[in-house]
């Protein structure tokens, strides 16, 4: 794990919590063809092309010190699971 983290250049931290939102997401997958993944994915698009998301998640990745791709990946999960929220 600390070998994984290093090549991303994030924390020990980060890299055992985006690898357990990565497993959960594969475990939702498998119980919900292809919503879990398919909605990050939507998300993670849609803040690389909203210029003021993206701006808000690069701020969040530095004030956290983590990547921006692992940041977005934390703030695409974030929304999925707000909508699922919001639906029930």
């Amino acid at each position: 794990m600390q070998k994984k983290a290093f090549e991303k250049g994030i924390s020990v931290d980060s890299m055992v919590f985006l690898d357990a939102l990565y497993m959960a997401e594969m475990e939702n997958s498998q119980t919900e063809p292809g919503s879990s993944t398919r909605d990050v994915e939507y998300f993670k698009n849609e803040i690389r092309n909203s210029p003021e998301w993206y701006k808000s998640v690069r701020k969040k990745a530095k004030e956290n010190g983590i990547s921006v791709d692992s940041m977005i990946t934390l703030d695409a999960q974030y929304m999925v699971e707000q909508e699922k929220s919001e639906s029930k």
